[in-house]
């Protein structure tokens, strides 16, 4: 070791390790490396060119850089202690042109683990199982953190995942498949199935069991209280333009509770449509009669209602009524084909058997 006439103190040779100071900055600088065996701590700022080994604990008060300044950084290593003996992690100074930090190596995986401020939350890459878990109920932000508009998703509950968003939930796909082994449920006001297609879209409830039954669509009412009469229970709607665009109801078929004693229950179903005028009236009523198992149907809509039966009508039980009948009244068809009434006493009427 010699001092030399450059002020710098000199190890080994001169042939450029040595020590020097300007008055304000030590400076340590070696051919090859600068090896440290023991710890090396400062309280100010520590810049190394070069290679420089650590046999201990690097330990600053100040800064530690790798370069000067923006645009002469270098790469940076830290290895792991294992027997794969691979890189840790490494900060790739121009790595995708601006830098990158990559943890482990293909094929050669390191645990990474950020712990939340509460007990028991936060965000591990499990390197074995190559999964990123958030552990109990750490929740995902997107776009700003859980004080601002409510993206996010985590697991309320062991088995219980949620996504949520505090306005829209958008899902786009040429397909969305959804398995579920025992329920869908969604708890909303309005569902809306959308389609610019012709003939589209289509709601199609498929059974692919091989048994004789098959899929069902039901109505449920649960009101939370007492059924009363009139409670409708189902309802489908038929909306349509008319002329002038506006959006019309022409059909619907409406169920309600006719009885709602216990023990005495009985339905009525009512099919109706837009009659003339746009005014919905009831077509054909199915509902309960007034002793069990009779059901009574009512077809049409006030005196003038026409109802055309294509082929024959078979009465197999009783009779049927025509306007005021009285005992002995009888029915033929006119020459316009209208079955018309002859009442008892009435006169100017030739009833002629032909055959």
């Amino acid at each position: 070791a010699r001092f030399g006439d450059d002020r710098k103190f000199y190890l080994y040779d001169k042939g450029g390790e040595y020590i020097a100071g300007d008055g304000s900055h030590l400076t340590l600088t070696a051919g090859g490396f600068v090896k440290a065996a023991g710890a090396f701590s400062g309280s100010s700022t520590a810049h190394v060119v070069g290679a420089t080994t650590l046999g201990s604990t690097l330990q600053t008060t100040g800064s530690v850089k790798v370069g000067t300044a923006a645009g002469s950084g270098a790469d940076a290593f830290l290895y792991t202690a294992g027997t794969a003996a691979h890189v840790g992690i490494q900060w790739d100074a121009d790595g995708n042109t601006e830098g990158m930090l990559i943890g482990g190596a293909d094929d050669h995986g390191v645990d990474f683990k950020f712990f939340g401020e509460t007990s028991g939350k936060y965000i591990h890459w499990n390197m074995a199982r190559d999964e990123l878990v958030l552990a109990a109920t750490t929740k995902l932000n997107f776009h700003d953190d859980s004080s601002g508009g409510g993206e996010h998703i985590f697991a309320s509950a062991n088995g219980h995942l949620e996504v949520n968003a505090g306005t829209t939930l958008d899902m786009t796909a040429p397909t969305v498949d959804v398995n579920a082994s025992t329920a869908v449920t969604l708890d909303t006001p309005s569902v809306v199935i959308a389609s610019a297609t012709a003939s589209k879209p289509r709601l199609e409830l498929k059974n692919t069991t091989n048994d004789t039954n098959s899929a069902i669509l039901r109505f449920v009412k649960d009101k939370g209280s007492a059924g009363a009469a009139n409670d409708n229970v189902g309802i489908i709607e038929f909306y349509g333009d008319d002329a002038s665009q506006d959006q019309v109801l022409f059909g619907r078929i409406r169920t309600r509770v006719a009885v709602h004693t216990n023990g005495q229950e009985g339905g009525k179903m009512q099919f109706a449509v837009a009659s003339h005028d746009g005014e919905l009236q009831p077509g054909l009523t199915i509902g309960d009669g007034d002793a069990e198992d009779e059901v009574d149907v009512t077809i049409g809509n006030g005196a003038d209602s026409l109802t055309t039966i294509a082929g024959d009508l078979d009465i197999p039980n009783g009779g049927f009524a025509l306007g005021s009948d009285a005992s002995g009244d009888m029915y033929y068809n006119n020459s316009s084909g209208v079955l018309t009434r002859v009442a008892v006493g009435s006169d100017n009427h030739v009833l002629t058997l032909d055959g």
